[in-house]
Parts: C-alpha cells; sequence; structure tokens
C-alpha cells in the first residue's frame, strides 16, 4: 500500500481536532526500495533516492519554521504486525498545523 498522501478528508479533520496554536509532530515511517524508480532510468537505491529528495525537502521544512526531530534506523518493530516492516523513523516538529498543511 502506498500512504505518500494524506487521505481524503484527514486533514480537513485533523485541522477540526488540533489546536491552531500547538506544534504538531509528524512521524514518517520509511521503507525503501532496493532500486529507485525513475522513469528516466536514474540508477541509485531507494536509500540514496530518499537522501537526495530530503536534501531538498528540508529547506522547505525549515522555510515553515519546521525541524527534523529524530532519524534512525528501524531496527525491528516489537509491537507492529510482522508485514510492517521499516527501514527508518524520522520525526519532523512543525510550529503549528497550518505550517505542516503549507508545506505538504
Amino acid at each position: 500500500m502506498v500512504t505518500i498522501d494524506p487521505q481524503p478528508g484527514s486533514l480537513r479533520r485533523a485541522s477540526e481536532a488540533l489546536d491552531p496554536d500547538r506544534p504538531v509532530v509528524m512521524v514518517n515511517l520509511l521503507r525503501f526500495n532496493e532500486h529507485a524508480n525513475y522513469e528516466d532510468g536514474t540508477q541509485c537505491s531507494g536509500l540514496e533516492a530518499y537522501t537526495t529528495y530530503s536534501g531538498h525537502i528540508s529547506k522547505l521544512v525549515t522555510g515553515v519554521g519546521g525541524e527534523m526531530v529524530y532519524v534512525g534506523y528501524a531496527h525491528d518493530m516489537l509491537i507492529a504486525p510482522e508485514e510492517e516492516q521499516w527501514d527508518q523513523v524520522l520525526l519532523v516538529r512543525y510550529p503549528d498545523f497550518s505550517a505542516f498543511v503549507s508545506m505538504i
């Protein structure tokens, strides 16, 4: 299952439920393909592709006042179903929900 973009209605529900003046933290559970899937034929690993992407996106995050709180390898899932395997965990803090929405 691809889960990159918010589900329909999720941004609306979150904006209704969250205090607009409080920070929010986005949890990213990352799983990388062995090989990146570029239409132009670029050859690199999924991790290399994500590293390039994160270099670009970090400027957008800091531009709205966000900051990376934590990044680390996910060694094993203690409570998740076996099919839920992740390579990295990334936490990004935004000053408020509207900053998060403006970034995405």
